[in-house]
Order: structure tokens, then sequence, then C-alpha cells
């Protein structure tokens, strides 16, 4: 059996080095002592046992090692194996852009788990499950077969339990899949405990295995301050080690063999340093808020531990403008009002959050510029409400309860009352015109994890709650509320 598999591999081998791509067709894969079938399509998409694969597998190298009849029998089950790897793997090509790479990596990541609660049965939109819960669900056949098989239901089915909360609660099929990881999962699933699973859903986590343009596998490390990519020899011990260690979960010891080797590869002191266009951004960006004298400071505005940006507006609200990092986007910025600079500082006061997205082409510029346009905008409040849509409406509501209600000079009761304008103006829009187009997802500020003033320029958000893992600031020290100027 494995002299006739060898062949055909050999064959598919030969093929790639003469034309760079391999032959649609069926490639036999062992599997504990049997044999699956690996198929490869017209247009590229692989299948195992017409069960589709959702990532990338480096058929180059796969070729190469499968091609001598000694080395497959290196890895029990091919199947379960290249299953794994696909979804622990992501498609790249060869050149990334220094600055492109942390935008790159978190829009690639995914979730430490996918929900912030056991007690949710149905996917979150824009939450990515761990290869670890992907896998399991395909090899228990949770997953649609055939050539119409499309992607999973846990990718967008927010009404029917998902797929991954049904391998959460299947500790069985985890524990026949076996190995320290498997036991790592089953241990934080039976504690079913709601602070562990927000601390994981909170936890991004970016991919470090990727296929490049010549279906070769490579692992993203630190070079020169930057991130790139270097081949992985073909040797099925390595990649299985790298693998293992992708389908940890988030925070344990077994994850930190692939996080740690993209910061010390080159070196122990190894920096995530800007890139010259995130360098300009950042310096735009302290330049503007000192421009503002009183009405923006560089020095932090703290709310429940977390920093952020205060703006004073023409109109003399008041602005805090808070960055995080959502699964799949690089960085969004939440806008919270308040009455008065001095009530952004009291704890126990709400302010009204405003949704403001900037334009879609925005997200082709530095995050630094884009927060720079955020404070301009909101200092200049009185003119960008004409072009900001949801910002007129809460100076819309000010000015109404100003000239309809009484309220002394007692503050907070005006702002009650403009927080019940702004929301009957907000529902009474909708209603007229069925959405709003800066509408923003509705996020609650507890739930996504806070990126400091420090951190804006970073793109990587969230790859660091691991403590054994460099802090941003050792990567980045260039921005607002460092200590000097470098």
């Amino acid at each position: 059996m494995f002299s006739e598999i060898s062949r055909i591999w050999g064959d598919a081998n030969k093929n790639i080095s003469s034309t760079g791509k391999i032959n649609p067709g069926i490639y036999p894969i062992p599997h504990f002592g049997e044999t699956s079938d690996l198929m490869v399509t017209q247009n590229g998409t692989l299948y195992i046992d017409e069960m589709p694969l959702f990532g990338p597998l480096p058929l180059s190298d796969l070729s190469a090692w499968l091609s001598n009849p000694e080395r497959i029998r290196s890895v029990r089950s091919w199947k379960v194996f290249l299953i794994s790897m696909s979804n622990c793997t992501i498609r790249v090509n060869s050149f990334v852009s220094p600055g492109s790479w942390g935008g790159f990596l978190s829009q690639n990541s995914w979730d430490g788990i996918d929900v912030p609660d056991p007690r949710i049965t149905t996917h979150m939109p824009g939450s990515k499950v761990h290869p670890f819960l992907m896998t399991i669900a395909m090899i228990e056949g949770l997953i649609g077969t055939g050539t119409l098989a499309k992607t999973p239901e846990i990718f967008h089915d927010t009404v029917n339990p998902s797929h991954a909360y049904t391998v959460r609660n299947s500790l069985d099929a985890i524990a026949r899949f076996g190995g320290e990881a498997a036991s790592e999962w089953s241990e934080i699933l039976e504690r079913n405990c709601a602070d562990e699973y927000r601390r994981m859903h909170l936890s991004s986590v970016h991919p470090r295995l990727v296929v490049d343009e010549y279906s070769k596998l490579n692992m993203v490390v630190l070079i020169s301050g930057a991130p790139t990519t270097v081949p992985v020899p073909i040797n099925a011990g390595i990649w299985k080690n790298l693998v293992h260690s992708t389908m940890f979960p988030e925070g344990s010891e077994g994850v930190n063999l692939v996080k740690h080797l993209f910061w010390v590869w080159e070196s122990v002191d190894s920096e995530w340093l800007p890139s010259q266009p995130e360098i300009n951004s950042s310096r735009l960006l302290r330049e503007t808020i000192d421009s503002m004298n009183e009405g923006c400071s560089s020095i932090p505005s703290v709310r429940n531990q977390k920093p952020g940006i205060c703006v004073v507006g023409e109109s003399g609200i008041a602005y805090r403008i808070e960055a995080f990092a959502l699964p799949g986007i690089t960085m969004k910025f939440y806008v919270t009002a308040y009455p008065s600079k001095d009530h952004v500082s009291r704890p126990n006061f709400s302010g009204i959050n405003i949704c403001i997205d900037p334009h879609e082409s925005g997200f082709h510029l530095p995050t630094g510029d884009i927060c720079t346009s955020y404070i301009l905008a909101l200092r200049h409040d009185n003119s960008s409400r004409y072009r900001i849509h949801t910002l007129d409406l809460l100076l819309d509501a000010c000015e109404w309860t100003t000239e309809n209600t009484y309220w002394g000079d007692d503050l907070d009761e005006w702002w009650e009352y403009v927080d019940e304008a702004f929301a009957r103006m907000a529902e009474e829009d909708y209603n007229e015109h069925d959405e709003i187009e800066e509408t923003f997802p509705e996020v609650d500020l507890e739930q996504p994890e806070s990126i400091s003033v420090d951190e804006l320029e970073s793109g990587t958000p969230g790859d660091d709650t691991n403590p054994e893992t460099p802090p941003n600031e050792v990567r980045w020290q260039w921005f607002i509320g460092s200590e000097g100027e470098q």
C-alpha cells in the first residue's frame, strides 16, 4: 500500500516541480491502516473523503515527503493530521510589506474561544472558531460533505446551535482525539467558567503557519524589527510539533512554542518596530493633539482601567475615543459623548455612545491617521455634524433638550434628557430610513479588549495576553504617552 501511495505522490511532486502546481485528481493518504482520499479540484479546492478543507495545505512539501514510502509511516493518520494542519494555516503571498503585517495577522486571527460565555449556544457574528474546535467538528462529521459543500454554518448561522457549541459539549469526542492539547481543552470545558471563557474570547490568536504561492509551508517570525516568513523544513516531525502547539488553548504552556519562535527567531532581544509610515502617522497624531491646547490632551483619559483620548468639541460636548480590536478587524474606535470634560473622569457617569465609522477607504491608512481624523471631526463638531449623521443626531438632541426642557444648572439632569431625546430621534430616524449609513456594530465596551494610546499603531492587538509573550510596550515606544520622543 505504501509503495503505491508513494508512487502517486512522487508523480505529483515531479509535476509540481515542472509546472508549479499539482494536477487535479485523487491522491491517497494513510488513515490508521486504511486509505483516505485527498481530492484536488480544478480550481484548487481541497477535500478529504468529500469533506472540504477550509485552509490551505503545502502540497509541494507534502508531495516531496510522501514520495518516500518509509517516510509515510511517520504519521499514523495523515487524514487527521492534514485536517488539523489546514485549520492552522492561512495562505499568503511571499511578500507582505512590513507595514501590512499587523493588519494581515489580525484579519486572519481566530478567537481563543468562539463565545464569551459558555451559555451562548449560537454563533457570534464576526467570531472565528479556534483550529482545535474546528478540527474536532470536522473529524466528528459535523461539517457537510460533497463538492457542493459551502463554508460551514459555524461561520454564519446565528439561530441554530453552532458546531463549535456542539464540540464544546462533546467531551467524549475530544477524548477520542487524544493528546495534551485535547486534555487541556477538556479541563477548560469541564470547568465551564464564564470568566475564563471571557478571557479566552478576548484573546486574538494570530496565525504563525502560512502556505505561500508555491504551495510550501512557511512560518511567520520577527527579523530586523518586522514580521517576515521563513521556510519550514520538509520534515513531518517539525510539522507535527508546530501544528500541535497551535492546537493548544490560548494561555497554556503548549501554545508558547509557536508564539515564542516568532519573537526569538533572530534574537531574544528582538522588537517589533514600526514602519516609516506608522512613525509618520504617530507624529501626525501627536502634533494634532498638541495643537489643540485645552481641546485635547496627550495624557490618556482612563475609564475602567482602559485608556482613551478626550476631545472637547466646539459645541462644548466632550468626546472620549477608545481603540479596540474585534476578530477579523485591525482596529476600531469607539466614541462616547459626555456633557463636559469633567464628566469623562467620573467613573459612574454614563456617556452616550455615538456610532461613527470612517469611510471604507480609510482602512488603507495607518491607524494613527484614522484616529487623527476622528479627533479633528469631533473637535470641530459644529461643522462636521453635517457629514456625520449620528453626530448630527446627538447635537440635535442637545439643542432640542435645551429648548424644550427645564433643567436649571444641573448638567446631570440635562444629560438624562439628552440621552432620552437622542434615543428617540435615532429610533425615529432608523424607522424612516431603514438604516443609517454610519451605523457601527453595537459593542459592549466591557467585552472587547481595550488598546492603549501607545498601541494605536501596532495593528496587532490581543496577541500578547500570555504573560510569557513580550508585551506590546517592548515593540512600540514611538507613541503618545511614552517617555520622550524617539
